[in-house]
């Protein structure tokens, strides 16, 4: 199971620290509790309880282990209590693991994660050229064989999300089930960008309460 939050500082709502902790709060309560209908709390310190709780209550599942994503830490506000956003526990419980990143200088990631749970492996990312996209949904079985074979497609990923990994997974499962025509015309119609794509969703996570 995925929770995630992408910060974004040219946007209000996905800059601040606590609509990002009521956000991942949100998503674990679906995977704790298999329901997203609680609402979480507004206050800061009761959000990092509630995440606490949902994390650390019981054991999380070793057949659907527990993934926190967090996109753009450096783009975060300071949080209210002062410091830079982080995660509330102090060590990982078993079968949970956290995948952070910065879209500045990799020089400030000691400071921004001074007080982040885990063992740190720090990995420079880079987009991936088309060639790489094209060999990741000719290897990917679950997609339609029109669309693994499509000479169209990964082009057109390429330029829709800049060779971003993370897109790309997300768009790539949104494929299943779909021949290349199809394919195509839902990836023509999305947004340009991850930061805009991250915009779109919250906006659609917003309206569904």
């Amino acid at each position: 199971f995925i929770a995630y939050h992408f910060f974004d500082r040219t946007h209000e709502a996905l800059s601040d620290a606590r609509q990002a902790l009521a956000n991942l709060v949100r998503q674990l309560y679906v995977y704790v509790a298999s329901d997203g209908r609680e609402v979480p709390p507004n206050d800061y310190h009761e959000l990092r309880t509630s995440f606490l709780h949902l994390v650390e209550g019981k054991p999380l599942r070793a057949d659907e282990p527990l993934v926190i994503v967090v996109d753009a830490v450096d783009e975060a506000d300071v949080a209210p209590s002062g410091r830079p956003f982080s995660l509330p526990f102090l060590e990982l419980p078993a079968h949970c693991y956290i995948v952070a990143s910065v879209r500045g200088s990799a020089d400030i990631t000691n400071d921004l994660f001074a007080e982040w749970p885990g063992s740190d492996r720090e990995i420079e990312v880079g987009g991936l050229e088309t060639p790489a996209i094209a060999a990741w949904i000719a290897s990917s079985a679950e997609l339609s064989s029109s669309v693994r074979t499509s000479d169209v497609l990964p082009a057109l990923l390429a330029m829709k999300t800049g060779g971003h990994a993370l897109y790309l997974s997300y768009l790539i499962d949104d494929l299943r089930g779909r021949e290349a025509a199809d394919a195509a015309a839902l990836v023509a119609v999305t947004p340009d960008g991850f930061g805009e794509y991250v915009r779109a969703e919250w906006h659609a996570l917003v309206r569904s309460g």
